[in-house]
């Protein structure tokens, strides 16, 4: 069976050369899988030749993503990066670059060849080819041209590139889809389903609205992959609600409007594969500048700040994802020799299973028979065991159950010495109850003080006889392994209770407690908001329960008081975090009704507070603490200016109105607000 091995080994080995049937009369083509190859592919002017040349550039400096490129391909982005900075020398001509300028627009195929480290951990060999843009469009025939689809059928990956104009073109938008899908269609062959990832790559996202940071680059953030498997409504709805896009409130909007334009885009994608990611990247970070007409051909050219913009992002995503699928393919390999050696040896071992088990139902036949109430019962039942574990198949084959087996011997086998023996174990199996309940009252830092001393007593005079019973059944020739091995766990345990003077200091923290605890409930009943949760008065509950912890950390190690200090933390964090980021409550209002009363009520100008004329038939949030005074103003129907108003403090005072009479002048009017509380006091009181 050791022959098998050498599978293992050759499924592991996916480096190496395959061959690819050439055309008609020609050799097949080596094609060395140790390289990993990006498939590059974008139309005219999507800035293609720019990305290479900023990843390329600006990984000199990168922590994590580096590439080092060598011979032509050094000579060509080392000589697009100084036509783009305006300085050095030309790689080709050796003049000097006076002007900063875009590279000129690529008109012939040109393979770059880098050797690409990623992190501490991954060095590897990457291919890529900057393509004619002109090329990229679908030909006479209907597809792309047969040097893109064989370059791109050797691929680990492939980027498809989009810039801003294309996409806000009707037309040109409706030819890259038409290029896109086809390019997806070749890809994906007869079986319809991508073996490769695909990122989607928006270009010049400095001209997008909102985008200002490399953070925004990758569309889909950490623990949201699971929406690329939704229908695009549900996706879009997924995508925009992402965390990190909460601090881009106006890149969330632009995002959203991109993505309806991009709709189109998702349809082939998911169909054939899940395995993708969208990117906005900007090569160069700002607007470019402008020339004037003519001027370097285009008009425009680099910014002299040249900061780019999450251009290493989908690099890395491929790399990361190329390596991950090579993985997933070796697995594969290697799984379909396991499966066969595992119903091989399943077939083998069936046998020997059925035997094993037909043993041990002999053996447990034999069991059920003794009633254990006499030595001679133990001793049979050593025997069995020691019977089952020299079977020459249970050696061979099984020598867990062996072990098992072995370890039940050597205990019965000791039992079934005398009377005396069975004795002494029944005493000591009754010390380990009375131990159990005696340290759960020690355990407990609220148990009485006079229950304490009486079970730290106990607990040394059990010590005390437990260690005589050990020497004594020692001495008679018994192994007393596992008797040694409680009373050390013992001795341990009551080595680190703590004296009564401690515990008598602990059980009245404890007690301090409980009074803190009875204190929240009344103010929480009582709707106490301000003193519940006020982080800035010490005299409020927040700084007791902060003095409170203090007192608690002199007894850190003492059993039980770190439960005390994790509910005090836990409350602290979240006032805290309340303080910090707010929370929204939702509400209603009772009392004024423009079809009954004529009223209705309006905020001024507070932060997280609605806008606009709310009444009765309104459901509304408010987010809380308030950062200043609340003005509620009272307005008639028709009226011109407000009627009446309520002014309520800062923080957390407006929950302590909820169903209560709001403070207008006119005693006649009964406006209320009605909280939805109960999610809010469930996670205060969780806490404590």
């Amino acid at each position: 069976m050791l022959g098998f091995l050498r599978y293992f080994k050759k499924a592991a080995k996916l480096k190496g050369k395959i061959k690819r049937p050439g055309a008609p009369g020609e050799p097949a083509e080596q094609i060395d899988r140790s390289i990993y190859r990006i498939g590059i592919f974008g139309h005219k002017d999507t800035g293609k030749t720019v990305f290479l040349t900023s990843v390329y550039a600006f990984s000199k400096d990168s922590p994590e993503l580096q590439l080092l490129a060598m011979g032509e391909t050094q000579v060509y982005l080392e000589e697009n990066f100084n036509l783009m900075k305006g300085t050095g020398d030309d790689q080709i001509t050796g003049e000097k670059i006076s002007s900063r300028r875009f590279p000129e627009p690529t008109s012939d195929d040109k393979k770059l060849s880098f050797s690409a480290q990623l992190g501490k951990t991954m060095n590897v060999s990457l291919e890529m080819m900057d393509y004619s843009g002109k090329n990229m469009y679908i030909d006479s025939s209907g597809g792309i041209p047969q040097s893109l689809a064989d370059f791109f059928e050797i691929c680990d990956c492939v980027l498809f590139f989009i810039d801003p104009a294309g996409i806000n073109n009707e037309g040109e938008l409706t030819r890259r889809l038409a290029s896109f899908t086809r390019l997806i269609e070749q890809l994906s062959g007869s079986k319809k389903r991508l073996n490769i990832p695909v990122g989607l790559v928006v270009t010049k996202a400095d001209e997008l609205t909102g985008f200002k940071s490399g953070l925004q680059s990758t569309l889909i953030g950490n623990g949201s992959g699971y929406i690329k498997a939704y229908r695009f409504n549900d996706f879009l709805s997924g995508a925009v609600k992402q965390r990190y896009l909460s601090d881009y409130p106006e890149w969330a909007n632009t995002l959203k409007a991109l993505l309806i334009r991009f709709q189109s885009f998702f349809n082939p994608l998911v169909k054939n594969t899940l395995d993708y990611q969208v990117f906005f990247v900007s090569s160069i970070g700002n607007l470019p500048s402008d020339l004037g007409e003519g001027a370097g051909g285009t008009g425009k050219a680099p910014p002299k700040d040249f900061r780019p913009l999450g251009v290493s992002q989908p690099i890395e995503w491929a790399l990361k994802r190329i390596r991950a699928c090579r993985r997933a393919n070796v697995f594969g390999g290697i799984m379909k020799w396991v499966v066969f050696i595992s119903l091989l040896i399943t077939m083998t071992v069936s046998f020997f299973n059925i035997y094993n088990k037909m043993k041990i139902s002999s053996l447990v036949e034999k069991i059920s028979v003794l009633k254990l109430d006499r030595l001679e019962d133990y001793s049979q039942l050593a025997s069995a065991f020691n019977n089952y574990s020299n079977n020459i198949f249970v050696k061979m084959f099984f020598g867990d159950f062996r072990r098992l087996s072995n370890e039940k011997y050597n205990v019965f086998a000791g039992i079934s010495g005398d009377d005396w023996i069975r004795t002494q174990f029944q005493q000591f199996d009754l010390m380990k109850d009375s131990t159990t309940v005696l340290f759960s009252i020690t355990n407990d830092p609220g148990s009485d003080t006079e229950s304490y001393k009486k079970a730290l007593a106990s607990l040394g005079s059990i010590l005390t006889l437990a260690e005589d019973l050990e020497r004594s059944v020692k001495t008679q020739g018994y192994s007393t392994a596992w008797m040694t091995s409680d009373i050390s766990s013992w001795r341990e345990a009551l080595g680190n209770t703590p004296s009564v003077e401690d515990h008598e200091k602990v059980a009245k923290l404890i007690g301090e407690y409980d009074v803190l605890k009875q204190d929240f409930n009344q103010n929480l009943s009582d709707r106490n908001y301000a003193y519940l949760l006020d982080v800035a008065d010490s005299r409020q509950f927040p700084g007791k329960l902060s003095e409170f912890k203090g007192k608690l950390e002199e007894f850190a190690e003492v059993p039980g008081v770190n439960r005390y200090a994790e509910k005090v933390d836990n409350y602290l964090n979240l006032v805290a975090e309340l303080e910090r980021k707010g929370s929204y409550i939702y509400f209603t209002v009772s009392g004024a009704d423009p079809a009954v009363n004529g009223y209705y009520i309006t905020f001024g100008s507070q932060p997280g507070f609605p806008e606009g004329a709310i009444d009765a038939s309104s459901r509304e949030r408010i987010r809380i603490p308030a950062k200043e005074d609340i003005e509620v103003k009272l307005h008639q129907v028709n009226a011109t200016v407000a009627t009446d108003n309520c002014i309520i403090p800062a923080g957390f005072e407006i929950l302590s109105w909820n169903n209560k009479k709001l403070c207008f002048k006119n005693p006649n009017l009964n406006v209320r607000f009605r909280f939805d509380l109960n999610e809010f006091d469930s996670s205060l009181r969780s806490e404590l």
